[in-house]
């Protein structure tokens, strides 16, 4: 079944006979806006993959409020260390309407026992996952919103392996960089006027 997320998706490294295998196990599913897609503290079973939409990274702060800490589009995986049977870290929140597919770490793990390359492509995949997040709570930090917003688009490039983003709604961008709406909307003028990106609509 051809799917445009596959590119990005961390089965991609998967041989045609192998996606084949696994694909009757995954599970589809539609995320209402502020629905939970995996949760913070809990051994997720599945590794969640958004197909298409936005879903916020969401971390508990010490004085006990979620707070986001990044925004995912397509082919980003939550709940990827539940593959190790560890406690996910980052909980995932639909922004907008969002469609997500589910493949069970059970799967996972034994395609990756029969497979070393795919074992070594599931650990490395994790790792990054975990350097992404260190890339946002920089990239949040940078003075000024419009070179907060540049490294925001850029991360969401870098994570979906694309050129060409489905941008995130200003109200999304608004809650991840504590800015107003027109704030977002100068900050978009600014990177346009400096040839940093071009829109195509709702993509760039």
């Amino acid at each position: 079944m051809f799917c445009a997320t596959r590119p990005a998706c961390i089965l991609s490294r998967l041989a045609p006979a192998k996606l084949q295998e696994i694909e009757p196990a995954i599970a589809r599913r539609r995320l209402d806006r502020g629905q939970v897609l995996v949760r913070e503290g809990e051994v997720a079973r599945s590794a969640s993959v958004v197909k298409i939409g936005t879903v916020f990274g969401r971390r508990r702060s010490l004085d006990g409020e979620d707070r986001t800490v990044s925004i995912a589009g397509r082919g980003t995986a939550f709940g990827l260390m539940g593959f190790f049977e560890q406690p996910t870290q980052v909980s995932g929140v639909a922004a907008v309407p969002s469609r997500i597919c589910d493949i069970p770490h059970e799967r996972l793990r034994d395609i990756a026992a029969r497979e070393p390359s795919f074992a070594v492509h599931m650990t490395r995949t994790t790792t990054a996952s975990i350097g992404l997040i260190a890339d946002w709570s920089v990239g949040v930090r940078v003075r000024g919103v419009p070179n907060q917003l540049a490294c925001t688009l850029l991360l969401m490039a870098r994570s979906q392996k694309t050129s060409v983003l489905e941008l995130p709604t200003h109200a999304a961008l608004t809650e991840l960089l504590d800015a107003t709406r027109e704030t977002i909307a100068r900050a978009f003028s600014t990177l346009r006027a400096e040839g940093c990106l071009k829109l195509l609509g709702r993509r760039m």
